[in-house]
C-alpha cells in the first residue's frame, strides 16, 4: 500500500504548500517520518515511542470530558 504524497495531504486539508513542506520535514528530522523511494510517506516506530506519553496524557483527558459530557447530558435528563 502506498502512503501519502504531501501534495495530495495539502489538497485535502486546503493546507498551503510551504506549510505542509516545512512540517514534514520537521516530522523527518525527529525521525518520525520517512520519505519512501516512490516520495510517499511512512511513519516510524520512533513517533509512537516518543508519543507515548502525550498520547496516554490525550486519552486520560478525553475519558475525564466524556464521562463530564456524559454527566451533564443526565443531569440534563431529569426531570
Amino acid at each position: 500500500m502506498r502512503g501519502p504524497h504531501h501534495p495530495r495531504m495539502r489538497s485535502a486539508a486546503f493546507i498551503p504548500r510551504e506549510t505542509v513542506r516545512r512540517k514534514v520535514n520537521t516530522l523527518v528530522a525527529k525521525g518520525w517520518v520517512v520519505r519512501r523511494g516512490d516520495g510517499s510517506l511512512a511513519v516510524q516506530k520512533q513517533a509512537a515511542q516518543d508519543l507515548e506519553d502525550a498520547t496516554g496524557d490525550t486519552v486520560a483527558y478525553l475519558t475525564v470530558m466524556f464521562q463530564a459530557f456524559g454527566k451533564v447530558r443526565a443531569d440534563r435528563a431529569e426531570p
